[in-house]
């Protein structure tokens, strides 16, 4: 089973490299698999292409062969970065991975990173972790660099504030409010030090603290702003009934959010391109009535009350 296309990278002589993890459950007769620890192909898999539109073969570059022993074989979603300067190869690599415990009720996540000069070869180089265990596996691994580029910062951004470097994961296995209302939360933490050598995370934040979202990536526009984008869907939820199912289709993909920084935080905004597709403005004082309105924004200026009456009437 492939799974989230991942880490795509277009080389400076424009041919399209794509990496994805291909996940497979193994299945014998008169033999039973934890998938865990066995039964399962944790594979990193190549394809390219020069138009984005017809790929080649595929290309297995890692198995659970070339992931350290100290993992088990949930390994999966590689993010493919250029090297920021810090020596060392041209490419790294980022791996969400589920380190092995003392026991299943121990394991932990943590982020595997590899480097390359060609895109094929891949050789470990570091493992980035939590002080304390954040979940038993990271999923979807993702760094951002918020505030180096000018299209990366917030209003009132500090300009004597240096780059701030974070690292988004998807963790599995969290539970208490900083889990939020997913059932695989994800978040950010800031990062410092180096991926190739010692780091340091801080504090986890959600990206969302909906129902429904999941394994966001980022990526970068043209113009330089850092977009993400997540997974509107959980399939592992038992209660999770989409009425989309009678239809041929469930699932699909959040609106795009721009990063930004004002120096100190992360912050997010809708990307300015939705301005694009809204519909005339009502303005009220105190109370507002709109009818016949498919979807619509509200925005409240200046509101310092955290809870606010809304009535919604559906049609159904």
């Amino acid at each position: 089973m492939p799974r989230g296309l991942l880490g795509v990278l277009r080389r400076a002589r424009g041919r399209i490299h794509a990496f994805y993890a291909g996940n497979v459950k193994r299945e014998e007769p008169g033999r039973e698999f934890d998938y865990v620890l066995d039964g399962r192909e944790s594979n990193t898999v190549l394809v390219e292409s020069d138009d984005g539109g017809v790929f080649g073969s595929k290309r297995l570059v890692m198995t659970v062969d070339d992931y350290p022993a100290s993992v088990t074989c949930h390994v999966r979603d590689p993010r493919v970065l250029a090297n920021p300067g810090e020596g060392g190869p041209a490419f790294l690599m980022l791996l969400g991975a589920r380190a092995k415990g003392a026991d299943r009720d121990r394991d932990r996540g943590e982020v595997l990173v590899y480097g390359s000069d060609d895109l094929v070869h891949w050789a470990f180089a570091n493992t980035v972790a939590s002080e304390r265990p954040l979940g038993y596996m990271w999923e979807c691994p993702d760094l951002l660099v918020l505030g180096a580029a000018e299209a990366t910062r917030a209003p009132g951004f500090d300009p004597a504030a240096p780059p701030l470097a974070v690292l988004s994961v998807s963790p599995q296995g969290m539970e208490g409010p900083a889990a939020g209302a997913n059932v695989y939360p994800s978040g950010h933490m800031p990062f410092s030090g180096s991926l190739l050598g010692p780091c340091s995370l801080g504090e986890f934040t959600l990206w969302d603290a909906g129902f429904d979202f999941y394994a966001p990536q980022t990526f970068e526009a043209e113009d330089g702003r850092r977009i993400l984008i997540g997974w509107m869907g959980m399939a592992d939820c038992p209660d999770h009934a989409n009425p989309t199912v009678d239809h041929g289709w469930q699932h699909c993909f959040t609106l795009p959010r721009e990063v930004v920084t004002d120096g100190r935080t992360v912050l997010q905004r809708p990307v300015v391109e939705l301005a694009g597709f809204r519909g005339p403005v009502l303005e009220g004082e105190g109370s507002l009535r709109a009818e016949g309105l498919p979807a619509f924004d509200l925005e409240a200026p200046g509101a310092r009350a955290r809870l606010w009456p809304l009535e919604v009437p559906l049609t159904l």
